[in-house]
């Protein structure tokens, strides 16, 4: 009987345990936030201000993506030109690029030496 229970008890932990899924530990968190004027070209541009859409490779934005393809498209449709607050995790350009697995492609069109991998975009509230 004793053998029948530490069996029972070994499979119960191990159903318990298979459908659990655990991010890369370099996968970000989501602990970093920004709120500008967005725009898409393959990857996402965030300025602070409204006039400075369409920069580019003067550090007057942010360049970013998202850890899913799906979202990124979504986002692009619904949020083109318009301010909104992005939440993702903010890393340093050359650590994205030594990391395949952080989501899309960035080519840094803000050339600034962050990177924002973003988990979510919203419109942003009123200023």
């Amino acid at each position: 009987m004793k053998k029948f229970a530490t069996a029972f008890g070994a499979a119960l932990l191990l159903c318990g345990c298979a459908g659990v899924r655990h991010p890369p530990a370099s996968a970000p968190s989501p602990v970093d936030m920004l709120v500008g004027w967005i725009s898409f070209r393959g990857e996402f541009l965030l300025y602070p201000r409204q006039e400075d859409l369409g920069r580019t490779l003067d550090q007057s934005c942010t360049s970013g993506t998202f850890a899913r393809v799906a979202d990124f498209r979504s986002a692009a449709r619904r949020f083109e030109g318009k301010r909104v607050r992005v939440i993702g995790r903010l890393m340093k350009a050359d650590a994205y690029f030594s990391d395949s697995t952080l989501g899309q492609r960035i080519e840094n069109y803000c050339g600034s030496d962050t990177v924002l991998i973003a988990t979510s975009v919203e419109p942003a509230p009123p200023q």
